[in-house]
Parts: C-alpha cells; sequence; structure tokens
C-alpha cells in the first residue's frame, strides 16, 4: 500500500472515529431511534443520487430476500449501537463496537468449521481479555453504563453477522443496491420504532443537532463508505483492513479531547489489548479448507 492510500485509509478510520463523538453530542438533543432514522434517511437519499449520475448495472430484485435478511442485521446493529452510546461513554462504545472483526472470525469459524490458527486464537484471547478489562473497570460503576455496554457488544456481534450475511449470501448483489437497500431500511424500520416508542419532547431541535445530523449522514457515513470502496479497489484487502484497529485509539483519543471523558489506566489498557488482538486477528491469512482448490476450479 503506497503512502497515499494509507493516509487515506487513516482519514476513513478516523471518520469511523468520529461518528461515535458526533452520535453522542447528538444523543443529548435527540432520541437514539429517531437519530438513527434521520440520519439513515440522509444518507439514502445521498447515497441514491450518488448512484443516480454514475453508470451501474440494472440491479435483478428477485434477490429481495437476501435484502431482507441483511438490512435487518442492519437495523440491528444502528438500533443497539445508538442505545449503546446513548447510555455509555462514546470512548467505551467505540472500542467495543470495534470488536467486530473479532466476532466476524469467531461466526466463521463456528459456520465453517474451519480451523483457527494458533496466532489467530492469541489475537482472540488477546482481545477478550481486554473487553473483560474494560468491564471490569466498570464495575461498581453507574448500572446504566454496563448496559450501555452490553448493547454495543450486541450491536458488534449484529455487525460481524451482517459482515457475512452480505459477504456470502450477497456476493451477486451490486454494492451500491445493497447499500441503499439497508440505508432505506433502516431508515423506515428505526423511523417506526421512534414514532411508537418515543416521545417527541425528547427532540431537542438546535443548530448543533442539525450540523450533527448531517455530518453523521454525509460525513460518517456516505463518504467513509465510497472512499472504503475505492481503497479496496487499489490495495490490498487485508493491507487495508489491518488500519482498522486504530479506530479504537483514534476513538478514545477524540472522546479524552473533545467530550472531556475519563480514561483510566485499566481502561486503556482494554482498548490497547483489543486493538492488538483486531491487529493479529485480521492479518493472519485464512487456512482453506480440504478441497477448496476443486471447489473453486470447478466454478
Amino acid at each position: 500500500m503506497t503512502r497515499g492510500y494509507a493516509a487515506l485509509t487513516v482519514f476513513i478510520c478516523t471518520l469511523w472515529a468520529s461518528v461515535g463523538i458526533v452520535t453522542k453530542l447528538c444523543l443529548a438533543e435527540a432520541p437514539p431511534f429517531g437519530l438513527a432514522s434521520i440520519r439513515m434517511l440522509i444518507a439514502a437519499l445521498a447515497l441514491w443520487f450518488w448512484i443516480r449520475i454514475r453508470p451501474h448495472e440494472r440491479q435483478d430484485w428477485s434477490c429481495w430476500p437476501i435484502l431482507m435478511i441483511a438490512t435487518a442485521l442492519f437495523c440491528s446493529l444502528l438500533a443497539f449501537t445508538h442505545l449503546g452510546f446513548k447510555l455509555t461513554s462514546a470512548a467505551t462504545g467505540i472500542v467495543l463496537l470495534n470488536t467486530t472483526p473479532l466476532f466476524v472470525a469467531v461466526v466463521a469459524f463456528a459456520a465453517s468449521r474451519e480451523p483457527i490458527s494458533i496466532a489467530k486464537a492469541f489475537g482472540l484471547v488477546l482481545a477478550f481479555i481486554g473487553v473483560v478489562t474494560i468491564f471490569a473497570d466498570r464495575v461498581g460503576g453507574i448500572g446504566e453504563s454496563v448496559t450501555g455496554d452490553a448493547f454495543m457488544l450486541v450491536a458488534a456481534i449484529s455487525w460481524s453477522f451482517q459482515i457475512l450475511w452480505t459477504k456470502q449470501a450477497a456476493r451477486g448483489v451490486d454494492a451500491g443496491m445493497l447499500t441503499l437497500a439497508q440505508f432505506t431500511g433502516a431508515a423506515l424500520v428505526l423511523g417506526v420504532l421512534t414514532v411508537t416508542t418515543e416521545a417527541p419532547t425528547l427532540w431537542h431541535l438546535t443548530p448543533r443537532l442539525a450540523a450533527g445530523i448531517v455530518y453523521l449522514a454525509i460525513a460518517g457515513t456516505v463518504v467513509p463508505w465510497l472512499l472504503w470502496a475505492y481503497v479496496l479497489k487499489n490495495a490490498a484487502a487485508s493491507t487495508a483492513s489491518a488500519y482498522i484497529f486504530s479506530v479504537p485509539l483514534i476513538g478514545v483519543a477524540m472522546s479524552w479531547l473533545l467530550l472531556g471523558e475519563h480514561v483510566s489506566p485499566p481502561f486503556l489498557a482494554g482498548a490497547l489489548l483489543v486493538s492488538l488482538g483486531i491487529v493479529v486477528v485480521s492479518r493472519i491469512k485464512q487456512v482453506p479448507r480440504p478441497g477448496a482448490h476443486r471447489e473453486a476450479g470447478a466454478d
């Protein structure tokens, strides 16, 4: 990977990390489901416009069951993410949400029974110790914070299933249309949830909230998605994905600098362990299962 693509990847990771900060700020003036719904609606409109002005293949909508399952998993991710950020600190939420690559490795192993190398197992153990360290640091604290932490882990698990589903079942679906379907579906589902479960009085319309929602939709959702797709077209996916380890650390630093959140030594140690575990797991090549080469040749 060239320096230019490396710098662009770090920029993308910074945008991803900033989502937790801005979400936390917006949740002080908006309900979780409502915020997520408006964010996805704006993101869907922006992505739809981008798709319209670029050449793309006509999508075969006979794959709608695949899109519905992907959208359901995406809705779960967004719902628990916003609930989690409402109840826990931005730094903790960012670190726990970005344990997703670890859950991807575990779920993939459970689904395919492919062997996990010693190095990858070591990375998973490191990250698990990191998560336990973060939770241990919360024991005796505010109950809502622990609940928020649990929500963030559920969001990470939902994200891992969504990644694996779209990678396997939705392999033949146009990436842009797949993402647009998820954005639109999430906006509708979360819109129904906010209307039925959240009081209008939870909204406090301010210029800061409006700016935050636009930032989350465009700079925090659409722009990183487009840039990430561009990086993956021009650089090795394994190399680019390894940079994801920086998201928790960038998020912790931003939470401390911008929100003034307290970062205790145990929490920082846990975040470092999680990041190190992500590095180890992401950089280990998958061990091919027996017969894989024959199956590939049959295609």
